[in-house]
């Protein structure tokens, strides 16, 4: 038995304490080492967990800082870090168990925050108890990373595991800790609850499904195409069921042709929730014949193993319609001379939707391009907007192309003969327009029908750009004429900007809001000189529009039902990836914005979608699938909520919304729980300060410990609560849970890798791995045996069970490289992650002049860890690769590429600290070293210590002649010395002397000419 840490101690220790005599005596273990450099054992654990797994090795899980650690031998003197981040939240004294198949389960516990008082967390030492956490967690057996391979939930709450009809007063378990948790020795989890002492029993879960989840539901949620739909022939058919699926065997999905009875060559394909049959190109689904989508028992099932039985084949039939949409006439017509602001308007023989090609119009240089996908489209109608600008007295011509649009059943415009071309002219320069502007199309039409009654824009496109006439150049206003029962007709001011307004060729006019109140006949009036073109030309006649509306719609859509059904109170039966299904009371489509939310009640998962934009949503008719991406939490409730105007109906009408409280489902748990129904078989054997034996279902202690003897007796040692004198004596229970001991088997020692560095990539191993299992606990009183390879019954301590390999992964190094190393160095801590042992890499920055004599490297060191490769690299200081630049005066002798200076390049870098020989131009000398010891120092920046260059100085003065004297202000190169004679006397010959030089060579002294005399 093993005793860790401290939790009384406000230094805290980290001290392991072994007692091989029943806790007769005690002896502390040295600190472990830590197998990864850099990962050091804690000093201090407080607020841990810590099981034994297979027999031999503790694991500790330190829930407080996040951590998982394992001891890797059986003299607990060596210890890893196998997890260094839990997904959990941080908690105080959770309980740690181990299945006999190595499975780690994690319950509850106190919650680090969130406990009021100064605001501080009992976990870092100030602050009070949080709240109690009452979720559990596993984590798959691991052999080389115990508690490393990741934890999921089993449930958010484990009372939301218990049997609704075992324990009527299952809501006072849900915020509950539970006394005491213990594993028995055939995995069967017993939790005690504080009040009354009920003890719950549930089988641990070998899989990640629910323990409850026994049934498939064959009947899709939704068809596409729908269950007797007439529709163009699909690309692809979609089942969407109500949870997660998977394929199991392919073959049982087929597409019948049911006039030829053949199967059509689909691929199928899962998506979470949505089996997808996609067409293979080369099969094709002929017009007029029916289709069945048909799936054999088996073939698909949910992620629980339910497989899929009875489906329900629906039929489909594809359209009739294969005759793509003839181009009945193109405007302008062909030949025609238009103003340069004209626009291009295309009629069909079919109602059309924008297509995926371009439109061309061609002149003498490079064809415009105009993209069918910007056209307005209305009805039969397109009408395209040209930019501004097309070339006066230029012919053009307008090519169709059969892919710029395609009719309702999705057919491509008729080819070869796609109908009417087009080769117009634009107006000369300086030739007058005369042609009024026309009206090409409107919305609504005229003379349609059905038109909404909540109509508030009208669209005019004409055939040029328009223009609104001046108020005072005559009658500007249009008049909506409304049926008799409407009331007056509508004036609608066109010089007004919030009634109209004009965009290149396009008119649109906003009504107001009580403008189509009533079902009936309205026509629209746009006097002749209301509307210009460019050339001031006006309509040519009062403008006329006729359109029939409906009564408006002002009733918004609302939410009819919910699938799964909303529970008033959480049932905890839905699977982790369960769909939605909202019905609305009519069709609705995406308002553009707005987002579902599921809401975990507790500390589950939330997910929030946009509804407009997640391809996780689906919306086909009055229905709205909700497809979660993720698993929602097993045993949480979940409340849906839905933003007011997530969804539209076709009039525009608005969704109202919900609140939290109108829609809840709940996630079933990953177990099950069921009471005892021996309840009275809680023996009270032990007695504490005198108290007697009693019986009963006393209010225990939340601090009970639990454990399982070899009978597998549940023992709770702890005490109750409520005593008389107010301190709780220490009393022990006994359960007789009259169940058998499972065989339990397990490696005898951690894996050791071949390798001792890692190798290979996609991704690089550490080798591979092989060990055996052993039988570590034998089975007793009817419990399971172990199982050998060969499907034969093992028993006895100690015998072979079989083998387990794999490969072992690369190591990493996790903690950062040391730094500063070297002077001028940094090492980025700022996004730090952890590098592969597999010659990976960790930048050393230096500062600017300096650079790194390479990155830091990540190599082996133990197959749990990486070290950095030592030596560690520094900074030095940058060479120089460039050659110094010329100073003034200097000789070029010395500058060019064949001298020492003028050599240095990134293939002849001149080393930190080295120099190269500079010399000056004659006269000049380098300044501070004097003739021919100018040097060039490269410095620490790979840049330069120059020298100048300085005028040298002339020595010595001409030696003065007889009645005459030199009057030198300076003695230095360049300078200038007057000869002045005594009086009565006059210069012959330089009555200036100089300092100058006489040779070109570097360096060359200077001396003074020779003066004159008087």
């Amino acid at each position: 038995a093993f005793l860790l840490g401290g939790q009384c101690d406000g230094n805290g220790t980290s001290t392991l304490w072994r007692t091989c005599s029943a806790g007769a005596s005690w002896m502390p273990m040295p600190p472990p080492r830590s197998l990864v450099t850099g990962v050091a054992w804690p000093t201090s654990l407080v607020g841990h967990a810590m099981v034994i797994v297979g027999g031999w090795q503790l694991v500790v899980v330190d829930a407080v800082r996040g951590h998982v650690w394992a001891f890797e031998d059986r003299n607990m003197t060596s210890v890893v870090r196998t997890a260094d981040h839990l997904p959990f939240a941080r908690r105080w004294a959770p309980t740690l168990l181990a299945s006999s198949d190595g499975q780690l389960f994690l319950l509850g516990g106190r919650a680090c925050e969130g406990g009021g008082g100064s605001g501080g967390s009992l976990c870092d030492g100030s602050g009070q108890m949080g709240p109690p956490l009452t979720d559990i967690w596993k984590s798959p057996y691991d052999p080389l990373l115990p508690g490393g391979g990741g934890w999921t939930w089993v449930t958010a709450n484990w009372a939301a595991a218990v049997a609704s009809t075992s324990a009527p007063d299952i809501a006072a378990l849900t915020s509950e800790v539970p006394a005491a948790v213990a594993l028995a020795r055939d995995d069967t989890l017993h939790l005690v609850a504080r009040q009354g002492g009920m003890v719950f029993v549930g089988q641990l879960p070998s899989s990640d499904s629910p323990a409850m989840d026994t049934t498939f539901a064959a009947t899709p949620q939704l068809r596409q195409p729908g269950a007797g739909a007439v529709v163009p022939a699909p690309e692809r058919v979609d089942l969407h069921f109500s949870e997660a699926i998977r394929l199991r065997n392919p073959r049982g999905v087929r597409l019948m042709d049911l006039i030829t009875g053949a199967v059509v060559p689909f691929t199928p394909t899962v998506q979470r929730q949505v089996l997808r049959v996609e067409r293979q190109q080369a099969a094709q689904l002929l017009a007029g014949r029916q289709y069945r989508l048909e799936l054999a028992d088996g073939s698909i099932e949910d992620m629980a193993g339910n497989q899929l039985r009875s489906f329900a084949a629906s039929n489909f039939t594809v359209e009739q319609d294969t005759s793509g949409p003839s181009l009945l006439a193109v405007y302008p017509a062909d030949e025609a001379v238009v103003a340069p602001q004209t626009v291009i308007m295309l009629t069909f023989d079919e109602d059309v939707v924008n297509g995926d090609g371009f439109l061309e119009l061609k002149g003498s240089g490079e064809p415009l391009l105009l993209r069918a996908r910007e056209a307005s489209v209305v009805g039969s109608q397109a009408h395209f907007e040209l930019p501004k600008g097309l070339a006066a007295g230029q012919r053009y011509t307008v090519t169709v192309p059969e892919d710029l649009f395609l009719d309702r059943s999705r057919n491509r415009l008729r080819v070869p003969s796609i109908g009417p071309s087009s080769s117009f002219t634009v107006l000369a320069s300086g030739t007058s327009d005369a042609t009024p502007p026309v009206l090409m199309m409107s919305s609504p039409e005229d003379g349609s029908t059905g038109v909404s009654g909540g109509l508030r824009l009208l669209k005019l496109w004409f055939s040029e750009d328009i223009f609104i006439a001046r108020a005072e150049d005559g009658n500007t206003d249009a008049i909506l004429e409304r049926p008799v029962t409407a009331g007056l007709s509508i004036k609608l001011p066109l010089v007004s900007s919030s009634v109209a307004s004009t965009h290149g060729s396009v008119l649109e006019l906003s009504l107001p809001s009580d403008a189509m109140g009533t079902a009936g006949t309205y026509r629209l009036r746009v006097p002749a000189g209301a509307l210009v073109d460019g050339a001031g030309n006006g309509l040519a006649a009062n403008l006329f529009m006729t359109f029939n509306a409906d009564a408006p719609d002002v009733d918004p859509p609302s939410l009819l039902s919910l699938l799964p059904d909303f529970e008033p109170s959480p049932v905890y039966q839905q699977p982790p990836s369960t769909t939605l299904v909202l019905t609305f009371s009519e069709p609705v489509h995406a308002s553009g914005r707005g987002q579902v939310r599921l809401v975990p009640l507790g500390l589950g998962r939330a997910v929030s979608l946009e509804v407009a934009t997640s391809p996780h949503i689906t919306l086909a008719g009055n229905q709205m699938i909700v497809a979660p991406p993720v698993d929602l939490t097993p045993g949480e409730a979940y409340s849906i909520e839905l933003d007011q105007g997530l969804v539209q109906d076709a009039r525009g009408n608005l969704f109202g919304g919900s609140t939290a409280a109108t829609l809840r489902i709940s996630i079933a748990p990953m177990l099950q729980l069921r009471e005892l129904s021996q309840r009275a078989s809680l023996d009270l054997g032990g007695t504490g300060r005198g108290s007697e034996p009693t019986s009963g279902s006393p209010t225990l202690s939340s601090a009970l410990s639990a454990a399982f003897d070899a009978a597998n007796r549940l023992i709770l040692i702890g005490s109750s609560s409520g005593t008389a004198d107010g301190v709780s004596p220490a009393v022990a229970w006994r359960l007789d849970t009259k169940r058998g001991t499972h065989c339990a088997s397990a490696l005898e020692e951690s894996p050791k890798c071949s390798q001792t560095s890692c190798s290979g990539s996609s991704p690089p191993t550490l080798g591979s791995f092989a060990a055996q299992r052993r039988v570590w606990r034998s089975s007793s009183n009817g419990g399971r045996s172990c199982m050998n390879e060969e499907g034969a019954p093992v028993d006895r301590v100690g015998e072979a069970v079989g083998s387990l390999s794999g490969s072992c992964p690369c190591p990493q190094c996790f903690v950062l490289p040391p730094g500063p190393v070297s002077q001028n160095a940094s090492v980025d801590a700022g996004n730090f992650s952890a590098v592969s042992a597999a010659e990976g890499v960790w930048p050393l920055t230096c500062t600017q002049g300096f650079a790194p004599t390479g990155p830091f490297v990540c190599q082996t060191d133990e197959i749990f860890g990486g070290a950095w490769r030592q030596p560690y690299p520094v900074c030095k200081p940058q060479p120089c690769t460039e050659p110094p630049r010329m100073v003034p005066y200097q000789d070029l002798s010395t500058a060019g590429t064949e001298s020492e200076c003028g050599n240095v390049s990134h293939r002849s870098p001149l080393a930190h600290g080295a120099t190269c020989t500079m010399r000056c131009q004659a006269g000049y000398m380098p300044h501070g070293t004097g003739l021919g010891q100018g040097r060039f120092v490269c410095q620490g920046y790979g840049k330069y210590d120059v020298q100048a260059c300085i005028p040298q100085v002339c020595q010595e003065l001409p030696d003065a002649q007889p009645n005459a004297i030199i009057h030198c202000p300076s003695d230095r190169l360049g300078s200038e010395c007057q000869v002045l004679c005594d009086p009565g006397f006059e210069i012959v010959g330089n009555s200036t002397i100089r300092c100058e030089v006489t040779s070109a060579m570097p360096e060359a002294v200077p001396a003074f000419t020779a003066p004159g005399r008087c």
